[in-house]
């Protein structure tokens, strides 16, 4: 009987750690996606890594290096096996079935938002309902294959108006607008809806990161900012005609979000 409670306490607390991991984690993501990263331009590594996670819930956890190393500190009459969790057949089930709804709901969330590798997460996508249920997966892909042949749609339209390539944006670092050096204030007038900053040619001028800068490295890095200034004003154009056909909210969060990817860039 107290081995029986034993092992049952055992149970226990690794249940306790097991869901409050869990439930951190997802929580961590749900944050993520419900403040934009779903729509940031490189939204596919979330949903990748989402699913990569919640898979992970059932696969048994290998002790056999941790046993192997603690095994010198045991004493000679303790097994290393008896400072495991016991097995908990009901506590997998339940966790199967977790699994089994949050995997859907993601999926099903995914496969709406126009992404880099949607195709292939369809396809996962079919295969998780089909691999539970026959009948009831070929309803559930059915019912959201049209969804996802839209996502698809925007996808290679988006890619026609604009690309990572035209913004440079992939790794890059907010930096300071051309030709403007620290303690500065910003003056300039107007041109086409973009500020232009003041500069007197045929002087020189020390940029933001302390180099001194002539009139002809002014005139092409200008020329650069505005080109890539153009692109960006041309994706957040296309965004605020939500060809997604997003619910306000969404809506709201998809341009916001292309707003502050832009204002990272020249912040």
């Amino acid at each position: 009987v107290l081995h029986q409670q034993y092992e049952e306490s055992l149970r226990a607390v690794y249940r306790q750690r097991m869901d409050h991991i869990k439930s951190g984690i997802v929580n961590s993501y749900e944050t993520a996606l419900s403040h934009g990263a779903g729509y940031a331009q490189s939204n596919h590594t979330i949903w990748k890594r989402y699913t990569n996670f919640v898979k992970t819930w059932t696969i048994s956890v290998d002790y056999s290096t941790s046993l192997m190393n603690m095994a010198q500190f045991l004493p000679p009459t303790m097994p290393p096996q008896s400072i495991t969790p016991p097995d908990d057949p009901a506590y997998m089930h339940t966790t199967s079935q977790k699994q089994l709804s949050q995997l859907r709901s993601i999926y099903q969330r995914g496969v709406t938002h126009p992404m880099t590798g949607l195709d292939q997460f369809w396809q996962e996508y079919e295969a998780f309902e089909k691999s539970h249920s026959e009948s009831l997966g070929t309803v559930l892909v059915a019912e959201w294959l049209p969804k996802y042949q839209h996502a698809r749609s925007v996808y290679l339209e988006r890619n026609r108006v604009w690309s990572i390539q035209d913004l440079r944006s992939r790794g890059s670092l907010a930096t300071p607008p051309v030709g403007f050096a620290r303690g500065d204030s910003v003056k300039g007038a107007s041109s086409g809806g973009v500020t232009v900053l003041s500069r007197k040619v045929g002087s020189e001028e020390e940029s933001a990161v302390g180099k001194k800068m002539s009139d002809s490295e002014y005139i092409f890095q200008m020329d650069e900012e505005r080109s890539i200034l153009s692109h960006w004003r041309r994706r957040l154009g296309y965004e605020r005609t939500n060809p997604e056909r997003l619910a306000n909210a969404d809506f709201d969060s998809r341009v916001r979000s292309s707003y502050k990817e832009e204002a990272s860039l020249f912040a």
